[in-house]
């Protein structure tokens, strides 16, 4: 029948389109994956969510999920199982049974053949009663559309539901410091332990452009976003870099403290070897080396690539051979390197015109020399670096403050950068706290001077002169 016809091409269409729009969850893994290398976590954290939903008994997807919210700073707690959308539940097929029919009624009527003694009688039925049997099967056939239609409908409402429900929580959850973990208020700006700033600034009020527009400024030139451009300091050390890299004398490791400017060296140094080397920046050690090796393949061809296809170090030789340029990935976070990929990344080191520039924490040297000893053989340079100098601080401010358009150190004074220098101890991302910290109190108060008393409430302040103290009584002893 034709409604019959319309109403099967109705859910095939329904089908084709839930599924054209589907991803697989090994597919939306190997992106979240190519997001964390790459340093984006909330993007890693978006996919690897929607992986568990769609099968939330993917390994690897949990693992790669603790790693990112551990780095995120959010605490993992059990949230309410909503109802999956992986798939709508096939429609089982309808058995069709011959339905027991009854006799017909027959009337028996009697010729007597008068040729034949004893001949049988012939029998006449009458015409068959309607059957029903057809019209019930299709009936059936009807009814589990209109039930597929429905539960496509309650999945898709579902699905809505489960994200407005995620949206509002996070929406209320307190906000957590990015540096010291600590929780503040929703309403915090900055945090009430270490000074960070909370809020981004997605866009200024009245008082703050009307104050910006006073020196020329179009946004806030101190916030902790990574400005490789504006990269300041560290003259002698990068000359070193720079030498051993032009030379391919081996690997390079850079270390140091939290916040002294390792990840803006790096990202500076990508940027700078590119007219003569593949450059390529990775924010963190794979947990997987073939994510590793997508990701560098991606990079050399431009994500020109089969994102399927198996990716072997011969692959990478190869490409290094036509490039004719050497490849050197500057790999961050170093201190994150594990024992379980030692091995392949060393040989992705050992290939000709391949080198590593590392950057991670102070311990970084020691767990690599314990852990993995003929990776620590193999690198030729090891530079420290701890802070800046009153004067790269000065120039710090001044191309933080030029890029956001004003001119010099406008409206700080050399009293308030020798105050910041010394709060700061000289450590740039604590210098931008710091700037920004006493620029929302200069605009609070309509100042137009930051002066040397400048920061003096400074959250971070007393614990950064304890801290100096210490480590000067350290050195005396």
């Amino acid at each position: 029948m034709d409604w019959k016809k319309l109403l099967l091409s109705l859910l095939l269409v329904c089908i084709t389109a839930s599924l054209a729009a589907g991803i697989t969850s090994d597919e939306l893994y190997s992106r979240a994956a190519q997001k964390y290398l790459s340093g984006d976590l909330a993007g890693a954290e978006a996919d690897l969510e929607r992986v568990l939903s769609i099968d939330s008994a993917h390994d690897k997807a949990k693992q790669l999920l603790g790693v990112v919210r551990r780095e995120m700073g959010v605490s993992e707690t059990p949230t309410t199982t909503l109802p999956t959308t992986s798939r709508a539940p096939k429609p089982q097929p309808v058995v069709r049974t011959t339905p027991v029919r009854r006799p017909a009624a027959i009337r028996v009527t009697t010729t007597t053949i008068a040729a034949s003694r004893g001949a049988p009688a012939i029998v006449l039925p009458q015409a068959k009663s309607p059957d029903f049997a057809d019209m019930e099967t299709t009936i059936n056939q009807i009814m589990l559309l209109i039930l597929t239609v429905i539960v496509f409908t309650l999945i898709i409402a579902a699905r809505g539901t489960y994200f407005i429900i995620r949206d509002t929580i996070a929406s209320r959850r307190r906000q957590t410091c990015p540096d010291c973990k600590t929780k503040n208020p929703e309403t915090a700006e900055f945090c009430q332990v270490c000074g960070t700033r909370l809020k981004v600034w997605s866009g200024i009020t009245g008082n703050q452009k009307k104050w910006f527009d006073k020196f020329g400024w179009k946004h806030n030139p101190f916030t902790l976003d990574v400005l490789p451009n504006l990269f300041t300091g560290y003259s002698a050390q990068v000359g070193s870099i720079m030498e051993k890299i032009n030379t391919r004398s081996g690997h390079i490791l850079v270390y140091g403290d939290k916040g002294v400017g390792k990840t803006t060296l790096l990202r500076w140094l990508t940027d700078n070897l590119k007219p003569n080397n593949h450059a390529v920046y990775i924010a963190r050690p794979p947990l997987n080396f073939d994510d590793m090796l997508r990701f560098v393949v991606g990079e050399l061809k431009g994500g020109r690539f089969s994102k399927t296809k198996k990716i072997s170090l011969y692959d990478i030789e190869e490409l290094v051979k036509k490039a004719k340029k050497p490849l050197v990935i500057l790999l961050d976070e170093a201190h994150e390197f594990t024992a379980e990929i030692e091995q392949q990344m060393r040989s992705l080191g050992d290939i000709q015109g391949v080198n590593y520039v590392l950057g991670g924490l102070p311990e970084t040297r020691e767990k690599i020399k314990k852990d993995s000893p003929p990776f620590f053989d193999r690198i030729v340079l090891e530079v420290y670096i701890d802070h800046l100098s009153q004067a790269d601080t000065k120039e710090m401010i001044r191309k933080r403050i030029e890029d956001a358009g004003g001119k010099g150190i406008k409206p700080f004074t050399d009293e308030a950068i020798e105050n910041i220098y010394r709060m700061s101890k000289g450590r740039p991302r604590m210098i931008l706290k710091v700037c920004d910290w006493v620029t929302t109190d200069a605009i609070r108060n309509n100042l137009d001077v930051i002066g040397g008393q400048a920061g003096q409430d400074f959250p971070a302040a007393k614990s950064v002169e304890e801290a100096s103290a210490k480590e000067k009584e350290g050195q005396s002893r």
